[in-house]
């Protein structure tokens, strides 16, 4: 884990602790699993940490969100067969990485400096999981903890069972399948 993983994770951990119930992160209220339910959108999109690097590189900050999106489908940059799964991805990245300009701006710069992947996927990530709270929790309730304990292996297993307890405390809108569950864990 490079210092720059250390410092999100430390700065995600401190934001979470500075409210026993919910987080601010410019303006978004992040709620935690007490008061939410939680979704399996992220099987929409995943990661998307290389599709949000093409995205990144080919933005244009002199036209809008809309132009960009527009050149993007129009370009088919992301090389998908599935106009649908195309819009899955771009929808993911808006609620993602386009929430505030300056943070957009960081990341197009990071990436024309062609910043480390490693680093730059943490980023990333830290993004996707302000955007998702089952992402956010996992993270904080689950490999955070590991990591402060010494503690860098995960399974898809661990994630599984993580996410078989919130379905069983009632914490997701309905029952989710088995494919559900492994597909949301990977």
């Amino acid at each position: 884990m490079t210092w720059l993983d250390r410092e999100i994770l430390e700065d995600w951990r401190d934001a979470e602790t500075a409210s026993f119930l919910s987080v601010s992160f410019e303006g978004k209220r992040m709620r935690s699993s007490k008061e939410h339910i939680y979704s399996s959108k992220i099987l929409k999109s995943g990661a998307i940490l290389t599709e949000t690097k093409i995205l990144l590189a080919f933005w244009d900050n002199s036209t809008s969100i809309q132009d960009n999106f527009n050149y993007f489908r129009q370009s088919n940059i992301l090389g998908k067969a599935s106009r649908s799964r195309a819009e899955d991805i771009l929808n993911a990245f808006r609620m993602r990485y386009l929430n505030d300009v300056q943070v957009t701006k960081a990341l197009i710069s990071l990436i024309k400096a062609k910043h480390p992947a490693d680093s730059l996927d943490q980023i990333l990530y830290f993004h996707a999981a302000r955007s998702d709270l089952l992402i956010h929790d996992f993270v904080t309730e689950i490999l955070w903890p590991r990591y402060e304990s010494g503690r860098q292996d995960i399974l898809v297993k661990d994630a599984e069972n993580w996410i078989r307890e919130k379905i069983f405390k009632g914490l997701t809108a309905r029952p989710w399948s088995d494919n559900t569950i492994e597909k949301s864990a990977r």
